[in-house]
C-alpha cells in the first residue's frame, strides 16, 4: 500500500502535535526518549507496507467515524483489541498513527492515549476483560 503524501503529512503533523504537548516535552523526552518514540503517531510511517495495510483495513472495517460522539476507548484499549483479534503487535503511536490515516482526528491530540469522534465499536469488538 503507498502512502498518499497527504495521509504521511497529516500522520507526521498529528505526531508532532503530541510529541511538542506539554506533558511529553519535558521528563520523557529527556529521560525516556524510547517512550516518546513508541508512543508517537510517526511510528505507523515505520512500519512495512504489508503492516500498514493489516491495521488501516481492520480499523476501516471496525469503526465509523462521526461527528458528535467521543468513543471512551482510547488508542490503548483499541490496539488491544485489535491485537487479539489479529494476533498481530502494534505500538500505541503505531496505532494512534494509523486511526490518523484512516481519517479519525483525536480528540485531544495532546493525550498519550487518544480517543476519537467515532461511533461506539463495542458491539463488534471483542473486549478485554
Amino acid at each position: 500500500m503507498a502512502i498518499a503524501k497527504s495521509r504521511v503529512e497529516e500522520v507526521q503533523a498529528s505526531a508532532d502535535v503530541w510529541q511538542n504537548s506539554p506533558l511529553h516535552r519535558g521528563l520523557y523526552k529527556n529521560e525516556y526518549p524510547e517512550f516518546v518514540s513508541d508512543n508517537s503517531p510517526a511510528a505507523f510511517l515505520k512500519l512495512s507496507d504489508e503492516e500498514r495495510e493489516r491495521v488501516a483495513e481492520w480499523i476501516k472495517s471496525n469503526f465509523q467515524p462521526t461527528t458528535r460522539y467521543v468513543c471512551p476507548d482510547s488508542s490503548y484499549s483499541l490496539k488491544h483489541i485489535y491485537e487479539a483479534e489479529t494476533r498481530h503487535y502494534t505500538t500505541n503511536g503505531q496505532f494512534k498513527g494509523a486511526m490518523v490515516y484512516c481519517g479519525f482526528v483525536p480528540y485531544n491530540p495532546h493525550e498519550l492515549n487518544c480517543r476519537y469522534r467515532m461511533k461506539n465499536p463495542a458491539k463488534n469488538l471483542k473486549r478485554m476483560g
